[in-house]
């Protein structure tokens, strides 16, 4: 080749190994010109809220205590006469052909209170019931009644009844003197007598 030749490659060589640099400094221009890819923002998964619950605040509850009523206590009018030892009352003479209210009682705790306890017993072991005039009663004879001890009163049916024992001030306060309660010997008997109204008289 001639030197023509010679200085014709090495220009278009040249030519290229420019344009090649060209490219290669354009290239790197460009990667640092490009912007940095984005840093991925991390995602927050937020939870869903919870449901508040309601909450009902009831007013306080006002504790009514109730007021018992008064009870009237209704004594037995057979059991309960309890005998209480008490002077005569003094009263007017009653006529013959009055009516009488007539109850009975027994010896028991029921009947007769406090005086059922600690009687005297006999040889037997049973006890001496003894009334307030200081003998010792008889079933279906001895009473007690407001009138004087020892006056005897002729039921109608019944036969004859003798004063020995005195009945309970309140009971005649409610119910007025002409009352009789016959002792009995035991208490099933004195409550099937129960309450009667009978004609009497006194004998003495």
């Amino acid at each position: 080749m001639g030197k023509k030749s010679e200085s014709i490659l090495y220009n278009i060589t040249g030519v290229m190994f420019g344009i090649l640099l060209i490219l290669i400094i354009g290239m790197a221009v460009k990667a640092e010109l490009r912007p940095e890819d984005p840093v991925p923002t991390p995602t927050v998964v937020s939870e869903p809220p919870k449901p508040v619950e309601k909450v009902v605040v009831e007013p306080p509850i006002e504790t009514v205590i109730p007021t018992e009523e008064p009870v009237e206590i209704i004594q037995d009018e057979i059991i309960q006469e309890e005998v209480v030892h008490e002077e005569a009352v003094e009263i007017e003479p009653i006529a013959d052909g009055i009516t009488f209210r007539v109850t009975a009682y027994c010896a028991c705790e029921k009947c007769c209170g406090e005086w059922a306890l600690n009687r005297p017993l006999n040889e037997n072991g049973e006890p001496i019931v003894k009334g307030a005039a200081g003998k010792e009663l008889i079933a279906g004879y001895s009473c007690a009644s407001p009138l004087p001890f020892g006056t005897q009163i002729e039921l109608e049916g019944l036969g004859v009844v003798e004063v020995q024992d005195r009945t309970a001030q309140w009971v005649v306060d409610k119910y007025g003197e002409h009352i009789v309660d016959i002792y009995m010997d035991d208490h099933d008997a004195a409550w099937d007598f129960g309450l009667q109204y009978i004609e009497g008289k006194l004998i003495n």
